[in-house]
């Protein structure tokens, strides 16, 4: 099962880049957010280096993702200097992280955001890859600056719905890479069926907590559930059966096992 590691870039004391009465920190995090709930509904696993407006090491970042073991690692940026356009840069050296920038790059257009410059590119710095985050990680990893924050670029990605659409096309992206079926947050509800994955049920309610707080810890939201005498741990509740199943998929991949109710 494919895993993606998110760099949600910035945060807690370092705002990145700003302008417009906006700070980058707060726009990667909300971003990124999204293209986590997009993950998970499509069943690949990720994990993401921050999830609240934390300060984050950059190069525990790189630690972290290459002890996790990831395959793929995603920086996500926001850019300032007054121009306009998006930037993906890739290693130097190429290989699969510059597929994937590629493909983003499409995803990216396929919005409405237009390339600046090249839009797909590396740095080179005195000891290879200029950036840290794709120098130091042993997968392939890519930065993406999907706009300029500090000129009219901003109004691509300035409110809360636009957000969501670049985390859309990231999310698209990753499972085009991948040669996984993308699963819409957003699709339409159906006649009131709800279709929930269960994961364990236990008669001691400690038990289920204990579940409960090891999933969470590995970034699955989940809840615990009295029905009769039993202490039901459920991992959500979906409207779209293939989410249901996205998530079971996820929860399998990790040695879980687990079906589905409704």
């Amino acid at each position: 099962m494919a895993k993606v590691y998110l760099d949600l870039g910035h945060g807690g004391s370092d705002s990145g880049a700003c302008g417009n009465g906006l700070q980058e920190k707060n726009i990667n995090l909300n971003v990124g957010l999204y293209v986590m709930k997009y993950l998970q509904a499509s069943g690949i696993t990720y994990k993401a280096c921050r999830t609240a407006d934390n300060t984050v090491d950059l190069m525990q970042r790189c630690i972290d993702a290459n002890r996790w073991g990831a395959d793929l690692f995603i920086s996500i940026h926001h850019n300032a200097g007054g121009g306009k356009g998006f930037e993906v840069y890739h290693s130097i050296y190429y290989g699969n992280g510059t597929v994937f920038a590629k493909i983003l790059a499409e995803e990216y257009k396929n919005i409405g955001q237009i390339p600046h410059g090249a839009g797909v590119m590396s740095r080179k710095g005195s000891n290879g890859d200029y950036y840290c985050v794709i120098r130091e990680t042993s997968m392939p990893a890519v930065i993406s600056e999907f706009g300029y924050i500090d000129s009219g670029d901003v109004n691509k990605f300035n409110t809360d719905a636009k957000q969501k659409n670049e985390a859309k096309a990231i999310a698209k992206a990753i499972c085009r890479y991948f040669g996984v079926t993308f699963r819409d947050i957003d699709a339409p509800a159906n006649n009131g069926t709800l279709y929930r994955v269960q994961v364990g049920a236990y008669s001691i309610k400690s038990n289920a907590d204990k579940l409960q707080a090891e999933l969470k810890a590995k970034g699955i939201d989940c809840f615990v559930k009295q029905i009769g005498n039993l202490y039901k741990v459920q991992c959500g509740a979906y409207s779209v059966r293939a989410n249901a199943d996205a998530m079971a998929n996820r929860l399998k991949s990790l040695g879980y096992s687990c079906f589905i109710t409704q």
